[in-house]
């Protein structure tokens, strides 16, 4: 089976789960990973500062 990318859905308390998700995810994976992450509006920018670290 073909995949076009691998999308991750989570909630606001989801981080810790992507935290030991992503540093596991093969460095050559052949298709982009996406995250979506259900927030508040007047959430700031946290998860693209912590998963840029």
């Amino acid at each position: 089976m073909n995949y076009d990318a691998v999308v991750m859905g989570v909630s606001a308390g989801g981080l810790a789960a992507l935290s030991a998700i992503i540093p596991k995810l093969d460095q050559d994976l052949p298709v982009p990973v996406m995250i979506v992450q259900h927030l508040s509006p007047d959430s700031d920018d946290f998860l693209p500062r912590h998963l840029d670290s």
